[in-house]
């Protein structure tokens, strides 16, 4: 009797580990497609321009959450395990998911985050110019694929268990900025801070929104109204900065 419960214990956790690597997997696929599409639109002779990438990042998101509400339309059974469409849409971290799955999310963003502390030195170096990085020894377009690779991976892991939570990365490493400076050895962990920070503070403000209700709202909506006001206090600042440029 053991030897059957221990089988099929086994058995059980083998496929709820296997599903796991599989949504994972997918979501990394999807992230490197989004990820070469919007570089690849973006850039121009090797070089990317920031309103472009912008802009394009806006669209392939409006086409990727289009995708999702068709997918979501005509199979709603095939997405009966990630929770809500809102949820979805708008990230949240009250999901359905199994242990299993949380667990490979949280191995793949922890093991991707060391990698990114491992290349905070060369990262520092890459803020220069290129030419000026090469002759310091940083092969810089190498140094950007893993860059991009590796964050891909974090950013997949994170996505595929709570959905897109809008403005975390936005928000976050620009108050890591105004704490420490553009020092990356010190901006990555400060910045990974605020974000857990502002999760948990969105959460607990979610929860007292959704206070005698039935439905809890979810974080993403939160992030977003913060994120949308900060991102055009940017514009603004920056706007202001160029105007008050000499000549």
């Amino acid at each position: 009797m053991a030897y059957v419960w221990g089988f099929q214990f086994a058995n059980n956790l083998f496929g709820a580990t296997l599903v796991a690597f599989g949504q994972q997997a997918f979501a990394f696929a999807g992230a490197l497609i989004a990820v070469g599409v919007v570089l690849a639109l973006a850039s121009r002779r090797g070089r990317v321009q920031p309103v472009t990438l912008l802009l394009v990042g806006v669209i392939v998101n409006a086409i990727a959450g289009s995708l999702f509400l068709l997918i979501n339309a005509l199979r709603p059974e095939r997405l009966a395990g990630t929770g809500s469409a809102l949820a979805f849409l708008v990230g949240g971290i009250q999901t359905n998911l199994s242990d299993a799955q949380r667990l490979v999310a949280a191995v793949c963003a922890t093991a991707g985050w060391i990698v990114l502390f491992y290349l905070t030195g060369q990262l520092n170096v890459a803020a220069l110019s290129e030419p000026e990085a090469e002759a310091l020894g940083v092969r810089i377009h190498q140094l950007r694929w893993l860059a991009l690779g590796v964050a891909s991976i974090v950013t997949a892991a994170a996505v595929a268990v709570s959905g897109p939570i809008g403005f975390v990365g936005l928000i976050c490493p620009h108050v890591a900025r105004l704490i420490v400076g553009h020092d990356q050895r010190r901006l990555l962990p400060i910045a990974t801070a605020c974000g857990a920070a502002l999760l948990a503070l969105a959460d607990a403000g979610s929860r007292l929104i959704s206070a005698g209700g039935h439905t809890l709202l979810p974080v993403g909506v939160l992030t977003s109204l913060l994120g949308g006001p900060f991102f055009l206090f940017l514009l603004w600042r920056d706007r202001t900065d160029r105007t008050m440029e000499p000549g």
